[in-house]
């Protein structure tokens, strides 16, 4: 359903100037300055910062003059209280420019304004809207006047599908949709009264009779569509002065029927058991489609005949129909949810709230008592500074920076040596570093806090770092270098005339890449991360081609990390070897290839047969892509048909 604020175009916002020639500016006041745009003509607008959804445009004539010519305009209105209103807000912002006064002030729906503006023969040379052509173009059941032979449709090319197709471009409210909400709702919109009838037994018993046939003539019409279910007749009532009775006809697919009656004699306020009913509204789900059944009204028409022009728009109308109340279904369980994530969502924020006030309550208590070791901290400090420069004196270490670091140094044979008394918070740490030329630092080290030392462990950390002295002192270097043929094998394997995921060959560079790790050779490292990169290239595209995953050796790759490369390649070759076989692609739908090309305007749309297009709505009742697919061709058809009509015009 279109919104009425859909058709308009803003120009101006609210309380902004623009430019009219003639005149320095115009504050365009409380209101947006705007346009509504037809085929065939577009008109100024303006639009209420109090406008809402339940309002309905007002269309205001006017008439002035500009220079020794008349000038007539119309300017839609949206969000005026009353015409009174609307006529003063067009004088303001339009009337003024050209000394004119409001002719009269027009009210209509959303899509009967813009039927009006698409309709050429409205507008072949500038006027006023005249309040007939307005009223002519509200609440149309369709474009071309139905019209029949019998059961037989003689309009719409003889195509029941069209005709509801024509119907439905105009059901400006979804009527032909939206489930009949029974009989009194109806009654009380009508603004009916109950009168009381001395002979009303013998109407019901009349009624009933007549309602039965109809109810037969229509299981006979709809024998191989949607069925009657239930029956309701209304008790009698009155509508101008004019008494009536209502009676509706329920569907099996939830789709109803209401058919009103009147009594057109010269006592129409008085129900008499032998007085004619004459039907005057006939209504499915919530559309008038009195215009397309019983287009002459008043005419008397045979029950099998007027039973089978409803039925046959019926059965056009079902599977849309259920469609649309499913997506309905669909459309309120998600309000539901949505309204339920809004509680759940409620809760959880004060709950966040409540632990917000916890935390910030923990952080202050935090803060103080970080302010309390600090100062803390800055007691001991002064005691730790004694206490290191002491343990440093034990192997005459000198103090080397302003935060007591204590060290010594020395190289033997391109491996450096580094003994030191190093503080951290509240304590120290004794290491002894050996670095050899070929990388891969080993450390020793033991930390003491400030209470340790303090209670006891000042001599155990004065003896550890003489026995670290013992060892910085000796200065031995061991040889733990790979072997030549391992280096070699490492280069064969990454020239690739040795096949590393043979087994053997495997484990045997599994082990080299361990032994570099550890002694930290970094060139044979990186001669077995390349070796083990060439491995891995050669299983890629198999992987890739089983749709196995390549995200943890890529990341490995990129890390250069040898080992992990390693367990990567192993762990793709058992996925390998456990990967299934591709299954074969699925055949293509040829229903499916038909829609996709009316879609993509390969087939035109305006030659497709329309009870094809039903059949293949019917087919596939649950695929939920082919009706999406479904959905898109019948726009597609609608838009063609739209098109070839302008063009025709």
């Amino acid at each position: 359903m279109r919104r009425n604020i859909d058709i308009f175009t803003q120009t101006h916002a609210p309380h902004s100037s623009r430019f009219v020639a003639g005149f320095d500016s115009i504050n365009s006041g409380s209101c947006a300055v705007g346009f509504i745009a037809g085929q065939y003509r577009r008109i100024p607008a303006l639009v209420a910062e109090t406008a809402t959804d339940d309002d309905q445009w007002r269309v205001v004539n006017l008439k002035g003059g500009k220079g020794n010519e008349a000038h007539f305009d119309a300017i839609a209105v949206l969000g005026a209280v009353d015409d009174q209103q609307a006529a003063d807000m067009t004088l303001m912002q339009f009337g003024r420019l050209f000394d004119s006064v409001a002719m009269d002030v027009l009210t209509t729906n959303t899509n009967g304004l813009m039927r009006h503006l698409d309709t050429s023969h409205y507008h072949a040379k500038p006027s006023t809207i005249a309040p007939w052509q307005l009223k002519a173009m509200q609440d149309v059941i369709c474009a071309e006047k139905p019209m029949w032979d019998d059961i037989n449709l003689v309009s719409h090319k003889g195509q029941t599908a069209n005709l509801l197709l024509d119907m439905q471009r105009h059901d400006d409210h979804d009527g032909l949709l939206s489930q009949f909400d029974g009989l009194p709702n109806l009654l009380e919109q009508l603004g009916v009264e109950e009168p009381g009838f001395d002979a009303l037994i013998v109407q019901y018993q009349y009624l009933e009779k007549l309602t039965a046939q109809l109810h037969t003539a229509m299981k006979n019409a709809g024998k191989a569509g949607v069925q009657v279910v239930n029956v309701t007749v209304s008790k009698p009532f009155k509508r101008n002065k004019v008494a009536q009775v209502a009676v509706t006809y329920d569907m099996a697919d939830g789709q109803s029927v209401t058919i009103l009656f009147h009594n057109p004699d010269s006592t129409p306020s008085k129900l008499a058991p032998a007085d004619t009913l004459i039907s005057w509204k006939i209504q499915m789900n919530n559309r008038d489609i009195t215009g397309a059944i019983q287009p002459n009204q008043g005419e008397g028409i045979a029950l099998p005949v007027l039973a089978g022009r409803i039925l046959k728009l019926v059965n056009q109308n079902s599977d849309r129909f259920k469609r649309y109340q499913v997506k309905k279904t669909e459309q309120a369980q998600a309000l539901a949810d949505a309204e339920q994530r809004i509680t759940d969502k409620t809760a959880l924020d004060k709950a966040l709230d409540d632990e917000m006030t916890d935390l910030q309550q923990q952080i202050d208590a935090a803060h103080e008592q970080a302010k309390q070791q600090q100062e803390l901290a800055q007691q001991n400090s002064e005691v730790l500074k004694g206490l290191m420069a002491d343990i440093a004196a034990t192997a005459d270490l000198g103090e080397a920076t302003t935060k007591n670091y204590f060290f010594k140094e020395k190289e033997v044979d391109g491996t450096k040596f580094h003994l030191s008394v190093d503080p951290f918070g509240d304590g120290l740490t004794v290491c002894l570093s050996i670095m050899p030329a070929t990388g891969g630092e080993q450390t020793e080290e033991q930390a003491f806090t400030l209470e340790q030392l303090q209670n006891g462990g000042f001599e155990e950390a004065k003896a550890y770092l003489k026995t670290l002295d013992e060892k910085f002192n000796q200065a031995v270097v061991e040889d733990d270098s790979i072997p030549a043929e391992d280096i070699q094998f490492v280069r064969d394997i990454e020239a690739g005339t040795v096949d590393g995921l043979a087994e053997d060959n495997f484990k045997r560079l599994y082990g080299i890449a361990q032994e570099t790790k550890n002694n930290g050779d970094e060139e044979t490292e990186g001669a077995a991360v390349s070796a083990a990169t060439v491995m891995a290239e050669k299983l890629k595209p198999v992987a890739t081609e089983k749709g196995i995953s390549l995200e943890r050796l890529n990341t490995a790759i990129d890390d250069e990390d040898v080992l992990e490369i390693l367990d990567s390649i192993e762990a793709l070759q058992a996925a390998l070897n456990a990967a299934p076989e591709p299954e074969p692609e699925p055949a293509a739908n040829p229903d499916q290839e038909f829609l996709q090309n009316i879609i993509a305007g390969t087939v035109d749309a305006t030659t497709v047969d329309m009870d094809h297009i039903i059949e293949l709505g019917e087919k596939y009742p649950d695929d939920a892509a082919f009706n999406a697919l479904y959905e898109q061709a019948l726009n597609a058809i609608n838009k063609a048909e739209q098109e070839a009509a302008k063009s025709l015009g």
